[in-house]
């Protein structure tokens, strides 16, 4: 058996973490909203975040990744969200594999995987 490169194994972690969070975001919107559906964003531009949690007159985008650390870079599609719909989502949450919870920027926190789910 060949063993996967670093860049696979990268990608194979960050597929893991998403279907991770996603199990979880599941199970709460059907106890929490009556529905089993978390939409994901995608723009013609290219900009993408995994999830968006919808309640009433609010929105709260997530994206997940599996870094270790993670910057301003990193939330620059959770920016554009919030750029978009702002009268909606006052904020949004990057969640990664790192051990602290910070504002990366305005608007978007930075916490820990195993701190939400």
């Amino acid at each position: 058996m060949i063993a996967p490169d670093k860049g696979m194994r990268r990608l194979m972690a960050a597929l893991c973490l998403e279907n991770l969070v996603v199990t979880s975001l599941l199970a709460w919107a059907l106890v929490a909203t009556g529905r089993l559906s978390i939409p994901h964003w995608l723009t013609s531009s290219g900009a993408e975040l995994d999830f968006v949690i919808e309640l009433p007159g609010r929105l709260l985008p997530i994206d997940v990744t599996a870094a270790r650390r993670v910057g301003p870079r990193d939330a620059r599609h959770l920016r554009t969200f919030l750029d978009e719909y702002r009268d909606g989502a006052a904020g949004g949450l990057l969640l990664y594999d790192g051990g602290e919870t910070f504002w990366v920027e305005r608007g978007v926190l930075a916490t820990p995987w195993h701190r939400v789910i």
